[in-house]
């Protein structure tokens, strides 16, 4: 007879074995658990590692976009058409920072008028503060220098010209006197006999005639000379005042129907006057201001002073130019370019002044267009037998 008896000490070698071999799953598991959590860590940290280089790469790719699109706007205005004129320190050494900085140059700060002594009795003065100049785009040099160019060579033929209507006339004043002598010798010979007396005579009549037309030919040709010179000095005045006008046009709006008709300042150039200007405004900073500000620097600082000294240099008294404006006429545009250089006025009164200038150019404009038709009109007709005495008579 068999019987199911079991020893306590086999029982309690049963059971360690039981309890090592259960930690030894719990060990594996918790080795496995660690493992798993490291690849999970060090795959974020892999994640994050190439979002942060991504991140870098975007960034990177901006700055170049920014530096490439920074070279593009200064290499635009440098290499264009655009006009001379002050700008802002930034502007500048923006230009520098690409190798561009050549079309600007600076003038330094300078002492102005005496203020006064201070309190310890040390003399006071203004500072004039320097400013920095924009050359010009290469394209507006080249076009300047080709108009120097243009002149120079226009001036040289006329000095030509001259040169050669000198010398024909002192010729034909030679031909005039040999002429005159010959006929004086053939009249002292004819006066022996009736035959010769009449000869002599029909002689004397057709050298009168010949040099009556003489003279009115150089008499015509004295006179056009003169309104040649008179109209290309009233196309100057027409010139002139036509680019004050279109450099006015772009400051303002205007009437699409009729463009001598101003509407109102554009936005840009309102921004450069009254309570709402911007000081300094540099010329890549605001964008529908940098453009009004060039250009109204150029008006008051180039266009009216170039107008008013070539009026004035054209003029034979010294004072109005051909009669195209009077001495009023000329204070209102020399005024009015006094005040748009205070950017502390309103933008109203900005206006009123652009308005008051570009009606004066036009006038100016007008008479010395009128002033060109009514001369060409005035030319005496070739071989009409009338003798001019005088250029005045043609004015």
């Amino acid at each position: 007879m068999a019987f199911g008896f079991v020893s306590e000490g086999a029982d309690a070698n049963q059971a360690l074995q039981q309890f090592l071999l259960l930690r030894e799953q719990q060990d594996r598991q918790a080795q496995q658990d660690a493992l798993a959590q490291a690849e999970r860590e060090a795959a974020g940290k892999r994640a994050q590692e190439q979002i942060n280089l991504t991140r870098a790469n975007q960034e990177e790719l901006r700055r170049q976009a920014g530096e490439n699109e920074g070279y593009r706007r200064v290499y635009n205005m440098v290499s264009g058409k655009g006009t001379p004129g002050v700008v802002d320190a930034s502007v500048r050494d923006e230009a520098n920072k690409y190798g561009l900085g050549g079309s600007f140059n600076e003038t330094k700060a300078e002492q102005g008028s005496y203020l006064g002594d201070d309190e310890s009795g040390v003399p006071q003065y203004q500072v004039l503060p320097g400013v920095i100049n924009f050359k010009g785009g290469w394209q507006y040099q080249a076009d300047e220098e080709a108009q120097r160019e243009r002149g120079e060579l226009a001036r040289q033929q006329q000095q030509a010209q001259a040169a050669l209507q000198a010398q024909r006339d002192a010729e034909a004043n030679e031909r005039a006197e040999e002429t005159n002598t010959t006929r004086m010798m053939i009249a002292a010979s004819a006066a022996q006999g009736r035959n010769a007396n009449a000869d002599l005579d029909r002689q004397i009549k057709e050298g009168r005639i010949a040099q009556q037309e003489a003279e009115a030919t150089k008499t015509r040709e004295a006179t056009d000379r003169a309104i040649a010179a008179d109209n290309n000095a009233r196309e100057g005045i027409a010139a002139k005042s036509q680019e004050m006008m279109n450099l006015i046009g772009q400051l303002v709006e205007r009437d699409p129907k009729d463009l001598n008709k101003i509407l109102g300042l554009k936005p840009g150039a309102a921004r450069l006057y009254g309570a709402v200007r911007t000081p300094d405004v540099p010329y890549f900073g605001h964008v529908g201001s940098q453009n009004e500000n060039a250009t109204l620097n150029t008006l008051t600082a180039n266009t009216i002073t170039d107008f008013l000294n070539y009026m004035k240099n054209q003029s034979r008294t010294g004072a109005t130019g051909f009669g195209a404006l009077n001495q009023e006429e000329l204070k209102i545009i020399v005024e009015g370019a006094g005040k748009l250089k205070d950017r502390h006025i309103s933008p109203e009164e900005a206006l009123n002044e652009l308005m008051r200038i570009y009606e004066k150019a036009n006038l100016a404009k007008d008479r010395a267009t009128k002033g060109m038709e009514r001369r060409s009109s005035d030319r005496a007709p070739a071989g009409g037998g009338v003798t001019i005495t005088s250029i005045e008579e043609v004015r």
